[in-house]
């Protein structure tokens, strides 16, 4: 292996991944549901958390700070 071709991420493995971000954030825009009633909605709608694969529903500041990263070009 050549020194310096690994990049090298700090911080622990994401839990959720980027698709699975996107499409929650979509479902809560079209809901006009913001990012701290997200748990309650979902909780309320089960069969989202089935089609989205949930095993936990992200927090709202995972899904604020997810929202910023996403790279939407």
């Amino acid at each position: 292996m050549i020194k310096g071709t690994v990049k090298k991420v700090s911080g622990r493995n994401k839990e959720y991944d980027e698709t699975t971000i996107l499409k929650l954030l979509v479902l809560l825009t079209l809901a006009n549901i913001s990012y701290r009633g997200a748990k309650s909605f979902l909780e309320g709608n089960v069969e989202y958390i089935d089609y989205l694969g949930l095993k936990t529903i992200p927090s709202f500041q995972t899904l604020s700070r997810r929202a910023r990263q996403l790279s939407l070009h």
